[in-house]
């Protein structure tokens, strides 16, 4: 059995509602990720690539009822190795100069249902297991996304 909870740990539920994790995983969790994020910064640093690939967070929140929950951010336009979590925030360039990005937030396992075949390649050689972005979500992909975000 894994150190780490990954986000299979959390079972599927309606893609508007907030997953629930024990708060001693969330922060389990965030931390494992956390030492793997730092190792493979500095990695990329010693191979001359630091800027060549954006190696994501894992956050935990507690809610105001006591549950609690991971999330991390996926970037449009930024080639990133996402950590699993319970909940992606998607986050749009914006088209207008100005303008502010769009954020939406997504459960991990309708961003999967959506994505995955298309958006993401799984990364099996890391521990804890992470994702690479191949693309951003089309438009029909990015429509479906937000139909099903969480309030």
């Amino acid at each position: 059995m894994s150190r780490y909870a990954t986000s299979s740990d959390v079972a599927p539920g309606e893609p508007t509602e907030y997953p629930t994790r024990e708060r001693r995983d969330v922060a389990v969790h965030a931390e494992l990720y956390e030492e793997q994020r730092a190792r493979l910064q500095e990695e990329l640093a010693r191979m001359e690539q630091p800027d060549e690939l954006f190696v994501a967070k894992v956050f935990g929140v507690q809610r105001p009822d006591g549950t609690a929950h991971t999330y991390t951010t996926w970037t449009e336009g930024i080639a990133t190795l996402l950590p699993a979590a319970d909940v992606v925030l998607l986050v749009e360039q914006p088209t207008e100069a100005g303008a502010e990005p769009t954020m939406t937030w997504v459960r991990w396992d309708v961003t999967a249902q959506v994505c995955a075949d298309t958006c993401w390649k799984a990364m099996p050689e890391f521990e804890p297991p992470r994702i690479l972005t191949k693309e951003w979500p089309s438009p029909g992909q990015l429509e479906l996304l937000k139909s099903r975000k969480l309030r």
